[in-house]
Protein backbone atom coordinates (compact mmCIF):
# COMPACT_ATOMS: atom_id res chain seq x y z
CA UNK A 1 0.00 0.00 0.00
CA UNK A 2 1.38 3.31 -1.11
CA UNK A 3 1.57 6.15 1.69
CA UNK A 4 -0.52 8.40 0.23
CA UNK A 5 -3.44 5.41 0.91
CA UNK A 6 -3.06 5.45 4.59
CA UNK A 7 -5.28 6.91 6.77
CA UNK A 8 -5.77 7.10 10.20
CA UNK A 9 -7.42 4.31 10.60
CA UNK A 10 -5.20 2.33 8.58
CA UNK A 11 -4.39 -1.09 10.20
CA UNK A 12 -0.78 -1.47 10.26
CA UNK A 13 0.86 -4.89 10.26
CA UNK A 14 4.57 -4.09 11.11
CA UNK A 15 7.35 -6.61 10.77
CA UNK A 16 8.33 -7.10 14.26
CA UNK A 17 11.75 -7.90 13.53
CA UNK A 18 14.77 -5.75 11.50
CA UNK A 19 15.32 -7.77 7.88
CA UNK A 20 17.78 -5.52 7.77
CA UNK A 21 19.51 -6.60 10.93
CA UNK A 22 19.19 -10.51 10.74
CA UNK A 23 20.56 -10.14 7.05
CA UNK A 24 23.80 -8.44 8.44
CA UNK A 25 24.16 -10.94 11.26
CA UNK A 26 23.41 -13.91 8.45
CA UNK A 27 26.00 -12.79 6.35
CA UNK A 28 28.63 -11.81 9.20
CA UNK A 29 27.69 -15.59 10.64
CA UNK A 30 28.21 -17.06 7.79
CA UNK A 31 31.73 -15.20 7.24
CA UNK A 32 33.02 -16.21 10.14
CA UNK A 33 31.72 -19.78 9.73
CA UNK A 34 33.84 -19.62 6.43
CA UNK A 35 36.67 -18.87 9.03
CA UNK A 36 36.58 -21.62 11.16
CA UNK A 37 35.98 -24.24 8.29
CA UNK A 38 39.58 -22.91 7.24
CA UNK A 39 41.14 -23.08 10.60
CA UNK A 40 39.65 -26.64 10.87
CA UNK A 41 41.02 -27.72 7.74
CA UNK A 42 44.66 -25.45 8.41
CA UNK A 43 44.68 -28.14 11.81
CA UNK A 44 43.81 -31.43 10.22
CA UNK A 45 46.57 -30.59 7.71
CA UNK A 46 48.96 -30.00 10.58
CA UNK A 47 47.88 -33.13 12.65
CA UNK A 48 48.06 -35.94 8.92
CA UNK A 49 51.68 -33.96 8.87
CA UNK A 50 52.33 -34.62 12.24
CA UNK A 51 51.42 -38.43 12.29
CA UNK A 52 53.01 -38.96 8.74
CA UNK A 53 56.65 -36.90 9.41
CA UNK A 54 56.76 -38.20 13.54
CA UNK A 55 54.08 -40.46 13.66
CA UNK A 56 53.08 -38.33 16.88
CA UNK A 57 50.62 -35.56 17.41
CA UNK A 58 51.86 -31.96 16.32
CA UNK A 59 50.78 -29.96 19.18
CA UNK A 60 50.96 -26.46 16.46
CA UNK A 61 47.83 -28.16 15.43
CA UNK A 62 45.91 -26.93 18.84
CA UNK A 63 46.32 -23.56 17.92
CA UNK A 64 44.64 -23.48 14.86
CA UNK A 65 41.61 -25.62 16.29
CA UNK A 66 41.02 -23.54 19.59
CA UNK A 67 40.36 -20.73 16.98
CA UNK A 68 38.36 -22.42 14.80
CA UNK A 69 36.23 -23.11 17.94
CA UNK A 70 36.18 -20.12 18.82
CA UNK A 71 35.06 -18.93 15.72
CA UNK A 72 32.80 -21.72 15.21
CA UNK A 73 31.00 -20.28 18.73
CA UNK A 74 31.11 -16.91 17.45
CA UNK A 75 29.09 -18.13 13.93
CA UNK A 76 26.47 -20.05 16.18
CA UNK A 77 25.78 -16.79 18.79
CA UNK A 78 25.24 -14.25 15.62
CA UNK A 79 22.78 -16.96 13.80
CA UNK A 80 21.15 -17.35 16.79
CA UNK A 81 20.69 -13.88 17.63
CA UNK A 82 20.00 -12.92 14.34
CA UNK A 83 16.88 -15.24 14.59
CA UNK A 84 15.58 -15.00 17.89
CA UNK A 85 13.19 -12.46 16.76
CA UNK A 86 12.30 -14.10 13.20
CA UNK A 87 11.53 -17.09 15.61
CA UNK A 88 9.44 -15.08 17.57
CA UNK A 89 7.54 -13.00 15.51
CA UNK A 90 6.55 -16.80 13.62
CA UNK A 91 5.49 -18.05 17.18
CA UNK A 92 3.33 -15.13 17.88
CA UNK A 93 1.59 -15.01 14.33
CA UNK A 94 0.79 -18.96 14.78
CA UNK A 95 -0.92 -18.25 19.02
CA UNK A 96 -2.55 -15.26 16.97
CA UNK A 97 -4.31 -17.34 14.70
CA UNK A 98 -4.31 -20.78 16.55
CA UNK A 99 -4.90 -19.09 20.07
CA UNK A 100 -7.91 -19.11 22.57
CA UNK A 101 -8.81 -15.17 23.24
CA UNK A 102 -8.48 -13.35 26.76
CA UNK A 103 -7.75 -10.59 28.43
CA UNK A 104 -4.15 -9.51 30.14
CA UNK A 105 -3.21 -6.07 32.14
CA UNK A 106 0.42 -5.14 31.56
CA UNK A 107 2.71 -5.12 35.08
CA UNK A 108 5.84 -4.31 33.93
CA UNK A 109 7.51 -2.72 30.86
CA UNK A 110 11.60 -3.59 30.13
CA UNK A 111 13.66 -1.78 26.75
CA UNK A 112 16.24 -3.04 24.66
CA UNK A 113 18.08 -0.97 22.42
CA UNK A 114 19.69 -2.66 19.34
CA UNK A 115 21.99 0.67 18.97
CA UNK A 116 24.99 1.96 21.26
CA UNK A 117 24.25 4.90 23.55
CA UNK A 118 24.98 8.54 21.43
CA UNK A 119 24.77 11.29 22.79
CA UNK A 120 23.73 10.65 25.90
CA UNK A 121 20.54 8.78 24.61
CA UNK A 122 19.90 5.15 23.24
CA UNK A 123 18.20 4.75 19.62
CA UNK A 124 16.38 2.27 17.84
CA UNK A 125 14.64 1.34 21.20
CA UNK A 126 12.46 -1.64 21.40
CA UNK A 127 9.98 -2.30 23.88
CA UNK A 128 8.54 -5.68 25.97
CA UNK A 129 5.88 -6.16 28.52
CA UNK A 130 4.68 -8.40 31.76
CA UNK A 131 1.30 -9.47 30.87
CA UNK A 132 -0.30 -10.44 33.81
CA UNK A 133 -3.49 -12.93 32.51
CA UNK A 134 -6.14 -16.00 33.94
CA UNK A 135 -6.16 -18.76 32.40
CA UNK A 136 -8.22 -22.08 34.34
CA UNK A 137 -9.04 -19.72 37.21
CA UNK A 138 -4.88 -20.06 37.92
CA UNK A 139 -3.46 -15.84 37.66
CA UNK A 140 -0.47 -16.63 35.44
CA UNK A 141 2.55 -14.51 34.04
CA UNK A 142 4.01 -14.02 30.09
CA UNK A 143 6.94 -12.06 29.19
CA UNK A 144 6.85 -11.05 25.87
CA UNK A 145 9.59 -10.38 23.03
CA UNK A 146 10.84 -7.26 22.90
CA UNK A 147 9.65 -5.76 19.78
CA UNK A 148 7.06 -3.42 19.75
CA UNK A 149 7.88 0.25 18.71
CA UNK A 150 7.81 3.47 21.05
CA UNK A 151 4.36 4.14 19.43
CA UNK A 152 3.21 0.48 20.06
CA UNK A 153 4.24 0.98 23.51
CA UNK A 154 2.70 4.07 24.30
CA UNK A 155 -0.68 3.13 22.74
CA UNK A 156 -0.69 -0.21 24.67
CA UNK A 157 0.19 1.17 28.24
CA UNK A 158 -2.95 4.13 27.64
CA UNK A 159 -5.48 0.83 27.68
CA UNK A 160 -6.73 -0.46 30.71
CA UNK A 161 -6.32 -3.53 29.63
CA UNK A 162 -5.28 -5.72 26.15
CA UNK A 163 -6.53 -8.25 24.35
CA UNK A 164 -4.26 -11.12 23.87
CA UNK A 165 -4.46 -14.99 22.30
CA UNK A 166 -2.98 -17.92 24.70
CA UNK A 167 -1.45 -21.44 23.22
CA UNK A 168 -0.39 -23.33 25.92
CA UNK A 169 1.96 -21.76 28.31
CA UNK A 170 2.53 -18.65 25.10
CA UNK A 171 0.82 -15.56 24.74
CA UNK A 172 0.41 -13.16 22.37
CA UNK A 173 -0.86 -9.28 22.20
CA UNK A 174 -3.94 -9.30 19.98
CA UNK A 175 -4.22 -5.38 20.11
CA UNK A 176 -4.57 -3.60 16.19
CA UNK A 177 -2.01 -1.06 15.70
CA UNK A 178 -4.00 2.34 13.53
CA UNK A 179 -1.72 4.59 11.28
CA UNK A 180 -2.61 7.30 13.68
CA UNK A 181 -1.11 6.32 16.18
CA UNK A 182 2.84 5.92 14.53
CA UNK A 183 3.62 9.95 15.72
CA UNK A 184 7.23 9.14 16.59
CA UNK A 185 10.21 7.83 14.89
CA UNK A 186 10.67 4.46 16.10
CA UNK A 187 14.62 4.76 15.18
CA UNK A 188 14.77 7.91 17.24
CA UNK A 189 12.09 8.73 19.23
CA UNK A 190 11.55 11.82 17.64
CA UNK A 191 8.10 13.03 16.86
CA UNK A 192 7.45 12.69 12.93
CA UNK A 193 7.26 16.29 12.57
CA UNK A 194 10.53 17.28 13.38
CA UNK A 195 12.07 15.67 10.25
CA UNK A 196 10.09 18.29 7.70
CA UNK A 197 11.70 21.39 9.71
CA UNK A 198 14.28 23.10 7.83
CA UNK A 199 17.30 22.79 8.10
CA UNK A 200 16.65 19.05 9.91
CA UNK A 201 14.48 17.82 6.75
CA UNK A 202 17.84 18.42 4.51
CA UNK A 203 20.02 16.78 6.81
CA UNK A 204 18.14 14.05 6.91
CA UNK A 205 18.21 13.55 3.27
CA UNK A 206 21.62 14.09 3.25
CA UNK A 207 22.31 11.24 5.92
CA UNK A 208 20.29 8.74 3.37
CA UNK A 209 22.37 9.63 0.61
CA UNK A 210 25.77 9.28 2.35
CA UNK A 211 24.71 6.22 3.38
CA UNK A 212 23.13 4.57 0.44
CA UNK A 213 25.83 6.30 -1.90
CA UNK A 214 28.75 4.66 0.51
CA UNK A 215 26.92 1.40 -0.25
CA UNK A 216 27.07 1.61 -3.75
CA UNK A 217 30.67 2.64 -4.00
CA UNK A 218 31.70 0.04 -2.26
CA UNK A 219 30.27 -2.75 -4.00
CA UNK A 220 31.56 -0.66 -7.47
CA UNK A 221 34.72 -0.85 -6.04
CA UNK A 222 35.19 -4.16 -4.83
CA UNK A 223 33.37 -5.40 -7.96
CA UNK A 224 36.78 -3.49 -9.90
CA UNK A 225 38.65 -5.34 -7.36
CA UNK A 226 37.45 -8.96 -8.19
CA UNK A 227 37.97 -7.70 -12.08
CA UNK A 228 41.17 -6.35 -12.02
CA UNK A 229 42.64 -8.49 -9.23
CA UNK A 230 44.35 -5.32 -7.33
CA UNK A 231 43.55 -4.72 -3.87
CA UNK A 232 44.00 -1.08 -3.78
CA UNK A 233 40.43 -0.71 -4.90
CA UNK A 234 39.19 -2.38 -1.73
CA UNK A 235 41.42 0.05 0.19
CA UNK A 236 39.88 2.50 -0.83
CA UNK A 237 36.16 1.39 -1.45
CA UNK A 238 36.68 0.61 2.53
CA UNK A 239 37.64 4.03 3.14
CA UNK A 240 35.14 5.56 1.31
CA UNK A 241 32.90 3.69 3.30
CA UNK A 242 34.37 4.36 6.91
CA UNK A 243 34.47 8.03 6.20
CA UNK A 244 30.54 8.62 4.26
CA UNK A 245 29.32 6.61 7.56
CA UNK A 246 30.99 8.57 9.87
CA UNK A 247 30.24 11.78 8.12
CA UNK A 248 26.66 10.91 8.52
CA UNK A 249 26.41 9.07 11.98
CA UNK A 250 28.36 12.77 13.07
CA UNK A 251 25.56 14.59 11.37
CA UNK A 252 22.73 12.36 12.80
CA UNK A 253 24.48 13.61 16.23
CA UNK A 254 24.95 16.96 15.61
CA UNK A 255 21.00 17.62 14.15
CA UNK A 256 18.88 15.48 16.20
CA UNK A 257 20.52 14.97 19.78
Amino acid sequence: MLLKDYDKNTIVHRRQYSLSRTITLTIGGLCFFGLSILMFVFCIKIFAEGFQNQNRINTAGFGPLIFGLLLLAITISLIVYGYRDVYHCRKRQYVLECGESGIAVITKIFDVSYSPNTGGRNMDMRYGFVLSYEKDGIQKTFKTNACYDINERNYLVSLENVKIKIRKNYVAIDEEFRYEIYKKDSFSGLDKQFYNQKPFSAVNKLITALIFLSIIIFFILLALTIIVKNNVFLFVGLGVLVLMLTAAMLLYIKYFH
